[in-house]
């Protein structure tokens, strides 16, 4: 069995090397992936294992370059997206997609499931419609209908609308279904500040993904080290 005081210079070591871990992410070096062109750079809590070392940046923040200098970031249930800025004071991160359609990402894929540790600012519902190039071709923007370029092809437009209310979601429907539309998805799509305090609006078809998130060395982090320098106390005196 362990004594008191092997226990307690254990759990000294312990602790001090949990207080090492903090302070050593936010003391790693500032990179780029191309320090020639615009990439942003990576600084705490963000981390590149293969610029920085092992041990910098949280779990969730890790981000890599590719071969042509582009900073990646991979989000759990989304996948691979380029990084275009990182707002350190705001907590914003600007992604696009690499193939340059956002629209195909937002529309495959449920954003609005977990982006952990990262969160959208909020949601808005977009609809999208197959449709026949005959449909649009004599006026491609009607109201809140848009036309999405890089998902449509010469027999088939893909349109979106921006969902105001039912009534109108349900006039729009019916217009297009009688062209020869067929109802496609519903997304809720993440959108940012800007579009919320109503700023600017938002268009993915030409903007790019904006997500925020929470400091990850919060009430976690505090709690574990309260509880291990209490455990340390009692063992020690």
């Amino acid at each position: 069995m362990l004594s008191s005081k092997s226990f307690s210079l254990s759990s000294l070591i312990l602790f001090l090397c949990f207080l090492s871990t903090v302070t050593g992410q936010k003391n790693c070096a500032r990179v780029h992936c191309n320090t020639f062109g615009n990439e942003p750079e990576i600084a705490y809590p963000f981390g590149n294992k293969d610029l920085q070392g092992v041990g910098c940046g949280y779990q969730g923040f890790n981000v890599t370059c590719n071969t042509l200098g582009k900073t990646v970031l991979k989000l759990s249930q989304a996948g691979e997206f380029f990084v275009r800025k990182i707002d350190y004071v705001k907590k914003e991160i600007t992604l696009y997609d690499q193939k340059n359609c956002l629209a195909r990402r937002l529309q495959q894929q449920n954003l609005n499931v977990n982006l952990f540790p990262f969160k959208a600012y909020a949601y808005k519902q977009y609809n999208f419609f197959n449709c026949p190039t005959s449909v649009t071709r004599s006026d491609p923007n009607v109201g809140t209908i848009a036309i999405i370029p890089c998902l449509s092809n010469p027999t088939n437009t893909v349109l979106v609308t921006i969902s105001l209310s039912v009534d109108v979601d349900s006039y729009t429907a019916e217009v297009l279904v009688a062209g020869g539309c067929e109802i496609g998805a519903s997304v809720n799509i993440p959108i940012p500040f800007s579009a919320i305090t109503k700023i600017s609006s938002y268009d993915f078809r030409k903007d790019d993904l904006h997500l925020t998130w929470v400091e990850p060395e919060t009430s976690e982090d505090g709690k574990k080290g309260k509880l291990l320098l209490n455990q340390i106390s009692l063992y020690m005196f």
